[in-house]
Parts: structure tokens; C-alpha cells; sequence
């Protein structure tokens, strides 16, 4: 009797180990399928251009996407366009580089949560319009007006490295800049550090 309690016992625990093992293998498998889901490079980079339209008035585009967990998101070939350019001409902002440093934690739970944004040598073509007396810069960047809402709740720190800025004196896209300065800035949201 004593015999087929501890054998009883032992095939219990035998199924416990095995249940236990299987459990930990599904969870394990089920981060793996979801962690791939959630970072494949076409969701990213849609992610990253809805993102990135938080900021400007204009279309963003990105050419390509990767992703790592240390680095960030980093996007190649980002243009946006200028709003007073005619179709297809040059972009206002063009950044062969961007890094979008994020939360990992909050990625893999379906959050996109940008820390820090690090643009590294864009070019920005500022245009001045003397028919408006303003440049296209003005008119690109998305400011809430007031008692509007800003749809993103954590504002990023902004990095800007070694950009090139082009100043042109009207709008004629064959005329050449007028005067090129050379730029790094960093920009940190208003009450923070």
C-alpha cells in the first residue's frame, strides 16, 4: 500500500514538473511570438511616421526601419515635406539618420513611448516667402492653438547633430541658398530636468 501511495505521489509530481515545464515553454514561446508581431519593421515604421506626423503640419515619410531593444528604432531616409513645395520637389527636412530612443517595456505591451529623439546631420531647406513675410519653417511644425489638446502626453528630448541649414531668399526652387549654418541643438521639453 505504502508502495503504490509514494508511486501515486511521484507520477503526481512527475505531472506537476511536466505541466510546470510546459507552462513556462508556452509563456516563453507566446513573449517570442509577440515580441516578433509587435516589432516587425512594416508596424514600425507605420508607427513611426504616425509618430513623427504628431509633430509636423506636412507628410512624413520613412524609407526603411530596425529595431533593437538597447538602440531604439532607427528610421533611414525620413523627408518631410515642405508645405509650400510643389509635388515631388525638394523635401523641407531630410534626415539620412534618426533614432527614435524608446521605452522597450512599454513597446512589447503595445505602447510606443519615445524618450529621445537623436537626428544625426539633416538638412533643412528654409525658405522665405516674401509675398507671407514668413519662411516654410513656420508653417510645418504642428503647435496646438489654444485650449487644444496635444494627442501625445510625454514629449521626447530632441538631439540635433551637425545639421546643415540652407536659407534661400524666395521661393523659386532654382535659386541657391543665400547662406548655410551648421547646427546641434538639444531640446528638452518645457518643466523638465
Amino acid at each position: 500500500a505504502r508502495r503504490r501511495l509514494r508511486r501515486r505521489r511521484a507520477v503526481r509530481h512527475r505531472r506537476r514538473q511536466s505541466l510546470a515545464a510546459l507552462a513556462v515553454l508556452l509563456i516563453i514561446l507566446g513573449l517570442l511570438v509577440a515580441y516578433r508581431a509587435l516589432t516587425r519593421p512594416q508596424r514600425l515604421q507605420r508607427l513611426a511616421r504616425e509618430y513623427l506626423g504628431e509633430f509636423f503640419t506636412t507628410r512624413v515619410d520613412v524609407t526603411a526601419v530596425s529595431f533593437s531593444l538597447i538602440e531604439g528604432i532607427q528610421l533611414f531616409g525620413v523627408r518631410v515635406a515642405d508645405p509650400h513645395a510643389a509635388s515631388g520637389g525638394h523635401p523641407l527636412l531630410a534626415f539620412d539618420a534618426m533614432s527614435l530612443r524608446h521605452d522597450p517595456v512599454a513597446l512589447l505591451l503595445g505602447k510606443f513611448q519615445v524618450d529621445e529623439i537623436v537626428a544625426s546631420k539633416p538638412v533643412i531647406r528654409a525658405r522665405f516667402n516674401p509675398q507671407r513675410a514668413r519662411f516654410n519653417v513656420q508653417d510645418v511644425f504642428r503647435i496646438p492653438q489654444d485650449g487644444e489638446r496635444r494627442t501625445l502626453r510625454h514629449l521626447p528630448d530632441v538631439r540635433i547633430q551637425e545639421a546643415q541649414v540652407l536659407i534661400y531668399a524666395d521661393d523659386d526652387p532654382a535659386g541657391g541658398a543665400v547662406d548655410e549654418i551648421d547646427l546641434s541643438v538639444t531640446g528638452r521639453p518645457a518643466g523638465t530636468r
